[in-house]
Parts: structure tokens; C-alpha cells; sequence
């Protein structure tokens, strides 16, 4: 997966037809301080913004979750807090 290959705090995917959120907490080496730091990354789906409807409807596919997840990004004290 594209989060054990890129260090990142957030990833977005999106055209999942649903909405969900992630928390994955992992260890990370800090070398110079001779410790183990704590990371948090945050895994979601975007959802949708579009009416069910169209060619969804004409092949009947379930709906998908309406809605966005919130991400908000702390700058002041490198953190990150989402919701759906």
C-alpha cells in the first residue's frame, strides 16, 4: 500500500462509493535522540457530494455514503484530527 512506501500524515482516497476513517499509530526510530518516536497517521475516504442518480441508477448500484470527511491539520503542534 501506498502508506508503507511514503511517509505521510494524511492520505485521502477517493471513488470508494463510501466513507471511513483510519487512525494507524506505528513507531518510528528517532536516531539522533537514540528514542522511539510515536506517529500518527490518518487513512480516509472522501465520500461524495452528488445525488444518487444517472448511470448508477440505470445499473443499479447501491447508493454511496453522501458527505466529506473533515481533516484539520494543526500546524502549531504537528497534529491532525479528522471526522466523518
Amino acid at each position: 500500500s501506498l502508506a508503507s512506501t511514503i511517509k505521510a500524515d494524511v492520505y485521502i482516497v477517493g471513488h470508494t462509493h463510501g466513507k471511513y476513517l483510519y487512525e494507524h499509530i506505528f513507531l518510528e526510530p528517532d536516531e539522533q535522540n537514540q528514542q522511539v518516536i510515536r506517529r500518527k497517521q490518518i487513512i480516509a475516504s472522501s465520500g461524495s457530494v452528488l445525488d444518487y442518480g444517472g448511470y448508477a441508477v440505470a445499473k443499479g448500484y447501491p447508493a454511496g455514503a453522501k458527505g466529506v470527511t473533515r481533516i484539520r491539520l494543526d500546524g502549531k503542534r504537528k497534529d491532525v484530527h479528522a471526522s466523518i
